[in-house]
């Protein structure tokens, strides 16, 4: 079983909660995306989430942040969670359990005026009861204690893969020099698409010189 943290009864605020729509085997479900912040982010949590996570953001002699980090996004290929939800870390029983949570979009970051990191991610579920909307939109602004499970299976996500993609991070664009008049990265065409390919203009350029020179012979 792979727990999004391996210890229990995380303290979580969250952010944001924001109406969605996610595609399924059976078509789109309505969905929640809630945005959660745990702060501070120390080297233990670190650790309980994944031990690639406290070295890239921690020193290793010393639980001290790194000082040249900013923010670091993280993929770690997390399976649907369970989450229960306490009121306060000394309560017994859960107030609240959501189901089949999609966890995506982890990065720690650093913030003016405050030491040390928090780790931001996103948890997607859905659909969503009345109780439920209820229960998140009181959450928003505020805290509560969270324990995670890996989810048990279920047909509706069994082909689904788990994705780390983090929606607020622009792809960045390919160089110029590594791509043909089309916009198609080189690695991609084919040995006669290279043949065939019209020259780029720093390639015209360069072609231009050598032939001036054999002339001039």
């Amino acid at each position: 079983m792979t727990r999004l943290f391996d210890v229990g009864k995380i303290g979580l605020t969250c952010d944001a909660v924001v109406h969605s729509t996610e595609k399924r085997k059976d078509g789109e479900v309505k969905v929640i995306v809630l945005t959660l912040r745990v702060q501070p982010f120390d080297a233990k949590l670190a650790t309980a989430l994944h031990p690639d996570v406290r070295t890239t953001l921690f020193k290793l002699s010393h639980p001290d942040p790194h000082p040249h980090l900013a923010r670091v996004n993280f993929s770690l290929g997390v399976p649907r969670q369970a989450l229960e939800i306490y009121a306060t870390p000394e309560t017994a029983k859960a107030t609240m359990r959501l189901d089949h949570v999609k966890v995506t979009g982890i990065y720690a970051r650093t913030e003016k005026g405050v030491t040390g990191y928090a780790c931001v991610l996103k948890a997607t579920f859905g659909p969503v009861s009345d109780k439920e909307l209820g229960f998140v939109e009181a959450w928003r602004n505020g805290m509560k204690f969270v324990s995670f499970d890996e989810a048990e299976p279920s047909a509706d996500f069994q082909d689904e893969e788990p994705d780390d993609e983090d929606d607020d991070q622009p792809e960045l664009p390919v160089a110029e020099f590594e791509t043909d008049v089309n916009g198609q990265p080189l690695e991609l065409a084919t040995a006669a698409d290279r043949v065939n390919r019209p020259l780029h203009s720093h390639q015209r350029r360069r072609g231009a010189k050598k032939a001036t020179k054999k002339g001039r012979r």
